[in-house]
């Protein structure tokens, strides 16, 4: 079994030194917890000095100079066959980290063997900016294509997160080089560490989030030097769809994605382009890429032991819960009870409203409830709160007045009433009370 007390920290590097010189200081700093930790910066055939810097100003560190740049997944994939340890920390080269965020990292690889890596939270080194990356991901398929983001919610200990960010996760190194490491279908940049932690949750495998550890990152502040703009999103747009050509393997949302594929552009074209839809650049660049993405699809399909809408779903907190971790026995006491309301419990000025207002306050006598209910009024945001007398915690999300058009009128009205990606995602937390992520 691989030996998860010590790291490797991967940190690859294009003409970066000025960033190295501010960042890199607290990385040494943070890995001297224990004797066999090491520190391997990848040169990306760097012309800026980044070689002679690192010699002279950290001695300690490994420096694995590569001839050409081999770009983010290249350099990170040199790094980690090249490490020595069995948990490897690929971060990029403008992170800051705080002393103990390699330690609460390698937390994670102690519950399971079958965890494939853990993402360390996310701030910017600006507090003035947008957090548009936080290291706890979610993702799904809608309309064609794998629809990305990072949440900026509280959690508390290891949670399930869709992808493992690339510059501030660590890796099990066994199972990394197992999966070819980052691919090079996603050159130069972007949805390499997507395609790598979709293809491990494929394999069977779990990845984390982390809170505990926590980086700062000072937002492309290597790609920005050499991409403008508008190329990093051709690029984007380009491996959004190359995402899909490689490891999407069920016929129905291959179909779901080549029937958006082909009227998104269309659409874009008339009405002008979308984040969520596909743009006739993005259908070139991928087109491009074709004959590779093929080969790479072959290879994902030989790797997958479990099917799409499987994976897809795993990295929801019920399914992980009902996968991965150990249930208690059925006759046990008391039961978490999650109690969903679809309008205020409080004050209960209606009927429906006095019977579960009456139901929670009879079951927390014996069980621990947790009261998660849709409320029409900012007022009822702290009405509700006199529920906490009985239940175990009390969650509130405001019911949309205007639910979203559905443009071949096939889902019920009263479905969109209701519908809320911020109270789906809730449900889906509140089946996994904070005590049922510590392992048994």
């Amino acid at each position: 079994p691989p030996h998860r007390h010590a790291i490797s920290v991967v940190i690859p590097t294009w003409n970066g030194r000025d960033l190295l010189e501010k960042y890199l200081p607290s990385v040494v700093a943070a890995a001297r917890f224990h004797p066999d930790n090491e520190v391997i910066v990848v040169d990306n055939a760097s012309q800026d000095g980044t070689a002679e810097f690192v010699h002279e100003q950290f001695p300690e560190v490994r420096l694995l100079p590569l001839e050409k740049n081999l770009g983010f997944g290249g350099g990170n994939n040199a790094g980690v066959a090249a490490a020595r340890n069995d948990v490897v920390v690929v971060m990029n080269n403008d992170m800051r980290v705080l002393p103990d965020t390699f330690e609460r990292l390698l937390e994670g690889f102690q519950t399971s063997p079958d965890v494939f890596a853990v993402s360390a939270q996310i701030f910017f080194s600006d507090p003035n900016k947008r957090r548009e990356e936080t290291g706890l991901t979610e993702g799904s398929f809608r309309a064609g294509l794998f629809r990305l983001g990072h949440l900026a919610e509280e959690t508390h200990g290891l949670y399930p997160a869709f992808y493992a960010g690339g510059g501030s996760s660590a890796y099990d190194r066994e199972k990394f080089l197992e999966l070819g490491g980052f691919h090079s279908l996603f050159h130069p940049f972007y949805m390499e560490d997507t395609d790598l932690s979709y293809v491990a949750w494929k394999r069977g495998w779990q990845v984390l989030y982390q809170p505990a550890a926590v980086v700062y990152h000072e937002h492309r502040g290597t790609i920005g030097k050499r991409f403008t703009p508008a190329e990093i999103d051709a690029v984007l747009k380009r491996n959004h769809v190359l995402m899909v050509w490689k490891n999407i393997h069920s016929w129905r949302m291959l179909a779901e994605h080549f029937l958006f594929l082909w009227f998104g552009p269309i659409i874009s074209w008339m009405a002008g382009e979308s984040p969520t839809r596909a743009t006739l650049a993005g259908y070139w660049g991928a087109v491009r890429h074709w004959g590779a993405a093929i080969a790479a699809r072959w290879q994902a399909r030989s790797l997958a032991v479990i099917s799409d809408s499987e994976a897809m779903n795993r990295s929801q907190a019920g399914v992980y819960r009902d996968r991965f971790l150990p249930h208690r026995p059925a006759d046990s006491r008391p039961l978490d009870i999650l109690f969903v309301s679809p309008y205020s419990l409080y004050p209960p000025t209606h009927g429906g409203g006095v019977f579960m207002y009456q139901a929670v306050k009879a079951l927390s006598q014996r069980h621990r409830v947790h009261v998660l209910a849709f409320v029409d009024r900012e007022e009822e945001l702290e009405t509700n709160r006199h529920l906490e007398k009985y239940a175990a915690t009390v969650e509130c999300v405001h019911r949309p007045y205007q639910p979203r058009g559905d443009f071949l009128g096939l889902t019920p009205y009263a479905v969109r009433c209701f519908s809320s990606d911020d109270f789906r995602r809730r449900v889906q937390r509140a089946w996994c009370p904070r005590r049922q992520w510590q392992r048994e």
